[in-house]
């Protein structure tokens, strides 16, 4: 039976995927999610951390599951501290932590 799925989706990565120039996703996977079920992105701005009034739906078309089995490597900074930076973007609690990465890996979904 077809799920329907929902997740907030900042702006700019909204954006790609409203276009047309983003058909596939990138996701922690902590969540339900199999061929022909309906995924509704819901544009959220991290800043206000509000939902804008658009929304999307699409269809995973694909799913490929990615297993951290290892510690990640870490990367220091010039000053010799931690740099989180190397894996997760310019704000430390942009995307996933090691060990959300660990116990529950990464799925790619093609969306279309």
């Amino acid at each position: 039976m077809t799920k329907i799925i929902e997740k907030k989706t900042w702006i700019p990565y909204f954006e790609y995927i409203y276009t047309g120039k983003k058909n596939f996703e990138i996701r922690l996977g902590n969540f339900p999610g199999e061929i022909g079920d309906i995924i509704k992105f819901y544009e959220y701005d991290q800043f206000t951390e509000k939902y804008t009034k658009r929304f999307i739906t699409k269809t995973i078309t694909y799913k490929v599951p990615i297993v951290f089995k290892v510690t990640m490597p870490v990367f220091k900074d010039l000053e010799g501290h931690d740099d989180v930076h190397a894996y997760f973007g310019p704000n430390k609690d942009e995307f996933w932590t090691p060990d959300q990465l660990k116990e529950h890996g990464l799925v790619v979904m093609g969306i279309e």
